[in-house]
Order: structure tokens, then C-alpha cells, then sequence
């Protein structure tokens, strides 16, 4: 396999993860998706289930969303299956009795017919802000990896990047205090 190059796109035959799907689309790991599932939280307000076909960024549904509001796509294969994969609303078409919604083209929403959810979210505006705070965050200090020092002198040693509390520094650890809000869910929502 040939390796990508910054910046370029990854193809994958089939989206294994969402993460897998936001790191290639936007080359990095850290989405709002991803701060959601550390939260153990997608704030899920109103659940459609049923068959949906996704094609050209356009599904039809029954309920009604807003745009800009997200929506977790639950059961589709290309986008993430039983885990998912949020998107944001990006256009509504149609009437009081059904409609199609367009997603946002930077979320990378794959084509796809399926049996499963598309549930509302209804995510606090705080959340948002925070996750892009951690998003900024990410970008900024994110290292491919922990190791802030070798020596080859003799023998083989490394130093670790740690907090004052001895703990690797990464995002989860940085924002943890102002995620803790947000964990107020034990186990995984069960939607499907």
C-alpha cells in the first residue's frame, strides 16, 4: 500500500470507524465524534429508525432536524456501522410530511443503503465550543509520539512526555476537568 502524503486523502475500501473516516478526511484523529465517545455521551434527543439510503450527501427522512444541528448515523457499514458516525445538518429539502437532509460535505458521509438509526442530537452549544478548543488543542500540541527524548549512549533509553502527575499529556488528561460534565451516561446509549 502506498503511503499518503500530508494532506492528501486516504481511500479505504469500506469506513472501519468513524475515527478512521475523520482521520482521513481531515487528518486527525480528534473530532467532535471522538470527544463524544470519550464522554460516553452523543446527547441523542430523537431517534428515526428504519431503512435509509444515503446517496450524494442526501438521505430522506420522517422527523425533523435543523440545520446545523448534528445527527448519529447508526447501523449504515460505510459510515461507521454499530459505532456510528456523526454529521452535522447541512440542507432540508422537502415538505411537512417527509424530507431529504444534505450533510455536511467535510464530515464525510459515504453512500450507503441501510437498516438502522439516524437519531438528533441535541448537543450543548458549550460542547461544541469545547470540542473545538480540543480540536485547536490537538492540532497544536499533537506529537506522532510521546517520546521527547533518546539517547543511544551506550544504552538504549528514552524519556516520555509526562504532567505533574506522571501521566502522559494528551487531550483526555488536558480537558478533563471540563469534560467531566459531560460524562453522565455509565454505559453506551442503546439506540439500535
Amino acid at each position: 500500500m502506498r503511503r499518503t502524503r500530508p494532506g492528501e486523502l486516504r481511500v479505504y475500501p469500506h469506513w472501519g470507524t468513524s475515527q478512521e473516516a475523520s482521520y482521513a478526511l481531515r487528518g486527525s484523529a480528534m473530532s467532535i465524534q471522538s470527544i463524544m465517545e470519550e464522554v460516553n455521551n452523543h446527547f441523542v434527543d430523537e431517534v428515526e429508525k428504519g431503512t435509509f439510503s444515503i446517496s450524494n450527501n442526501l438521505v430522506s427522512v420522517t422527523k425533523k432536524y435543523g440545520i446545523g444541528q448534528y445527527v448519529w448515523i447508526l447501523g449504515s457499514k460505510m459510515n461507521g456501522g454499530d459505532f456510528g458516525h456523526v454529521a452535522k445538518v447541512w440542507g432540508i429539502y422537502g415538505n411537512e410530511d417527509s424530507a431529504m437532509i444534505s450533510f455536511d460535505p467535510a464530515d464525510g458521509v459515504a453512500d450507503d443503503t441501510f437498516t438502522g438509526a439516524i437519531c438528533g442530537l441535541a448537543v450543548p452549544r458549550d460542547f461544541v465550543e469545547l470540542s473545538k478548543s480540543i480540536e485547536e488543542w490537538q492540532t497544536k500540541n499533537a506529537v506522532p509520539s510521546d517520546i521527547t527524548g533518546e539517547s543511544f549512549a551506550g544504552k538504549y533509553s528514552y524519556t516520555r512526555a509526562v504532567g505533574a502527575n506522571g501521566l502522559p499529556n494528551d487531550w483526555t488528561k488536558i480537558f478533563a476537568d471540563r469534560l467531566r460534565r459531560y460524562r453522565n451516561r455509565m454505559f453506551r446509549e442503546e439506540v439500535l
